[in-house]
Parts: structure tokens; sequence; C-alpha cells
């Protein structure tokens, strides 16, 4: 599918919708005009859906079928996460660096179940499989530039009023569903690596919390998650889970407004350095398919990093975020 082709039909597509966020952005290409964050989707998608087919197509349902609620904040974070996942795979597809005899599979299934992740590599690095999420942050946001502390892990502080709670259930649930979506792989492959990519706005602190901090972190032994025994509750079909701060770059697009941090584009995964992405539990990069290290641009949390990559206790805020 072409880039103008893209555009043509995911227009059409949500020309027959009662209402959609990206109405605007499809007028305007009717009108000969293309915004920032169309011309990103089709740049990509043309690009992508050479090396993977039907990329385009599922793209195209995936943010089309997204509509009907005026001014529905759900529905705007739902078609982030529509972009977040194209984002990672149409990088992973596009990336120059995989051997020769490396396959992509879209939303594949394994034998026994109808679970299935965005993408599964296959090849001399391995079968790779990826999920991405992205979390739901507008009513979060809105506590965050209204209230002057933030608890960001669970018993810091008590839950006040002028207190924004830790944002780590979608953190919690994503890790479910992603061990859910890779245990049919692991089982038939004792080799599979599964890779959860979560990709949060600029405060990448509260994931990195949720997942790490001492006392609470779901990848701790002190996890808040726990088993019938009180145990804490393991992720075993997941290998690595990658950090990324761009959510609030597709929003700035969807916005009209410019790209920050040397951004491109909505689309754009970036370049290695920073935004840094970074895979947690700490140590694991090592362990991971070199391949797949610098597809991804991998690296480990570092303190020289800055503050926002190691799990924080409580943040004040003066003056605004």
């Amino acid at each position: 599918m072409t880039k103008n082709e893209f555009l043509d039909a995911l227009s059409a597509a949500i020309e027959q919708q009662p209402w959609h966020w990206y109405r605007f952005h499809a007028d305007s290409w009717r009108a000969g005009r293309i915004e920032p964050l169309f011309d990103a989707l089709a740049t990509v998608a043309a690009s992508a859906d050479a090396k993977l087919p039907g990329f385009s197509r599922r793209l195209i349902q995936s943010l089309s079928a997204v509509s009907g609620r005026k001014k529905d904040t759900r529905d705007f974070e739902q078609l982030m996460q529509a972009i977040a996942e194209a984002t990672v795979v149409s990088h992973v597809v596009l990336f120059d660096g995989w051997p020769a005899g490396t396959t992509f599979e879209l939303e594949p299934t394994a034998a026994g179940s109808k679970k299935n992740p965005e993408i599964i590599i296959r090849g001399p690095a391995g079968n790779i499989g990826i999920e991405v999420k992205a979390p739901g942050l507008t009513e979060h946001r809105m506590h965050r530039e209204s209230r002057p502390v933030q608890a960001t892990y669970r018993g810091s502080l008590p839950l006040r009023p002028d207190v924004t709670p830790p944002r780590d259930n979608p953190v919690k649930d994503f890790l479910v569903s992603a061990n859910a979506k890779f245990a049919s792989f692991k089982a038939a492959d004792a080799n599979f690596v599964g890779i959860l990519v979560i990709m949060w706005d600029d405060h990448i602190y509260e994931p990195i919390t949720a997942l790490v901090h001492p006392l609470s972190g779901l990848l701790t032994e002190n996890s808040f998650l726990r088993d019938e025994n009180d145990s804490a509750v393991k992720f075993p079909n997941i290998t690595a889970v990658v950090l990324i701060r761009h959510l609030h770059q597709i929003a700035q697009a969807a916005a009209g407004r410019p790209q920050l941090d040397g951004c491109q584009h909505a689309l754009d995964y970036g370049k290695p350095g920073f935004p840094f992405k970074v895979a947690v539990p700490d140590g694991v990069v090592a362990t991971l398919p070199n391949p797949l290290v610098n597809c991804l641009q991998l690296l480990e949390r570092d303190p020289m990093m800055g503050a926002e990559y190691e799990p924080q206790d409580i943040v004040w805020w003066l003056g605004g975020t």
C-alpha cells in the first residue's frame, strides 16, 4: 500500500464514523492538506508494509474503529495505544541490523492459544516476541498538574486529596497480559525471548518505580501483587520490560504541535542516546540477543541518566510539571 493509498483508505474509514478524534486530519487530507500526524502514519505504514504485509491495513482498522464517543478521552488514549504499537512494530521491521533469514509475523498465535503479541521475530537471533502497551494518562496527568505531591510507590504517602496516587495498576495489568500472551510460545520454545515494551510519557520514573522500587516493585520480592501464599507473583514468560518515553510525542503531533528532544515525527522511535530506552530487571540487557539490543537501543539504567531513571519515593511539584 502506497502512502497516498493509506491516506485515502484511512480518511475514508474515519469519514464513515459518526465522530472521530482524527476527523480534522481526514478532512484536511481530502482538502489537499496533510497534517503532521497523518503524514507520519502514512510514511511509516508504506515503508513497513513492504516488510510486513498487512501492517497498513491493520493500522487503518485499529485507528478508524476507535470512534463514536464524542470527545471521550478514553478513545483518545486508545488511539495513542494503537500508534504506540505501530511505532515499535514499524521500527522493528525496518531495522536493518537483523541477520539474514530473519522473518516477522504480525499478531501470530501459538498452538493451543488465541492470545497473540504484536509481533514475533524468527531467525538466527532466536524466536523473539514483542508486546507493546501504553497507559491512559489523561486523568493522571491532570492530577500531576493540580496536586503538589505525588506518591510514586504504594505506601509512600497516605492518599489524601492533594496527593497524586501511583500509576502502577496499568503496569501490573501489562505484565499479567504479556505473560499470558507469551506463555504458549515459551512452552513451545524454552529459549523464547518475550519482550514487553511499555511506552510512557516524559515521566518515565513512574513505570520504573512501579517495576523496581525495592519496597513494592512488581519485579521484586516485595511486589505489591501477591499470590494466595502471599508470595510475589512472577512473570516467567517475560524476559525483559523495555521502557520508552514517547507518548507525549504522539500527543504533540495529534495537536499539531512541534516534536521535542530531536524527535522527527510522531512515529519516530529515535536514535541511540537520549531519551534513553532502558530495560529491566537490571542486568538483563547482557542476556538478550545483540540484534534485539541494537534494534531497540537498549541500555541498563544508570544514575548518570538522571533522577527520572531511578525509582522515586515522593515527588513534590513546585510550580507545575
